[in-house]
């Protein structure tokens, strides 16, 4: 909590007085991270028009450049779990449940992208995530090996014409 305050330039009392715990802490992370890439990247990218498989492709760019962008909050939300909620205390339950409400609007996005194609929704949400997962970990594992913004920008173009690739592939067979 020390090193928190110190990076918000704020008192541990202070931090303390918003947040109760590291927990309640960990959980207000989850929801503005939640809540910022679902506002801020995915649902503009759904709102496009467009076939399915280009809004597939839309959301998976948001994802990506959720990252690219959003670079702290995605590697908080990688490397984070909420698997130690305290299943006792109101309010956590409270912040849990608003979280999963957020995730469950995510999967809803994914049912209709999905809806007629013969994909898995949940495999492309699972692809998007160990995509951004993957770049967040090689950054944060190997700070030695970690990847300029131009070159993140590349492995991500380059990731999103691969897929677009197979897509492409995909439906005309």
């Amino acid at each position: 909590m020390k090193q928190v305050a110190e990076e918000a330039g704020t008192s541990v009392a202070q931090l303390y007085l918003s947040f109760p715990s590291k927990q309640m802490m960990l959980i207000a992370v989850h929801q503005k991270g939640t809540r910022r890439l679902l506002e801020g990247f995915l649902l503009p990218a759904i709102a496009q028009d467009g076939q399915p498989w280009d809004r597939i492709m839309a959301l998976t760019e948001a994802y990506m450049r959720f990252y690219l962008d959003e670079r702290d909050l995605a590697n908080l939300l990688a490397f984070t779990s909420l698997a130690d909620l305290d299943a006792e205390d109101a309010e956590s339950q409270e912040m849990f449940m608003e979280h999963a409400e957020q995730l469950g609007v995510m999967f809803g996005l994914w049912n209709d992208l999905t809806e007629g194609t013969g994909i898995d929704p949940s495999q492309v949400f699972r692809w998007c995530w160990a995509a951004m997962y993957g770049l967040a970990a090689q950054n944060m594992r190997f700070p030695h090996l970690a990847l300029s913004d131009d070159e993140l920008e590349s492995i991500v173009d380059t990731g999103m014409r691969l897929l677009r690739g197979g897509l492409n592939a995909q439906r005309a067979s």
